[in-house]
């Protein structure tokens, strides 16, 4: 398993961030690790065999979130 952290901008509603989880629970190899609505900062563990990162970043784009920057974690 690999982890990625995405920070999603400021601009996103906090209402529609939980909405997060629905997405990311239909792909998988994907499991939400953390999910901090304040920060707007997502921790995500995946199997890269199963799925790769440019495809759970395209996933929340297509739903219309702003993503500021994202990492992959050791």
């Amino acid at each position: 398993m690999e982890r990625m952290i995405i920070q999603l901008n400021q601009k996103c509603p906090a209402a529609s961030l939980p909405n997060i989880k629905d997405i990311l629970r239909c792909k998988p190899g994907l499991r939400l690790s953390s999910f901090d609505v304040t920060a707007r900062r997502v921790m995500i563990s995946f199997n890269p065999t199963c799925i790769d990162a440019d495809t759970i970043m395209e996933a929340l784009l297509q739903k219309g979130y702003d993503i500021d920057y994202f990492c992959n974690v050791a």
